[in-house]
């Protein structure tokens, strides 16, 4: 799955843990858009085809 995670989903473990099961990720800063607005880092997952993953809670360290 081609994920797109916002600045606040970023977090290093999640990215890595996403990374580990096959999902291709990518966050603002890979594609120079770190501090730019939602709207510039969403017109970019559009042209990417990503699916967006915009807020991810340490909940979601339970499903690995």
């Amino acid at each position: 799955m081609k994920l797109h995670l916002d600045e606040d989903s970023a977090q290093t473990l999640v990215v890595r843990l996403l990374l580990q099961t096959g999902h291709d990720v990518v966050i603002p800063a890979d594609l120079g858009l770190a501090g730019q607005t939602d709207e510039d880092w969403r017109r970019r997952l559009k042209l990417d085809e990503r699916g967006e993953l915009p807020w991810v809670s340490n909940r979601i360290l339970d499903l690995f």
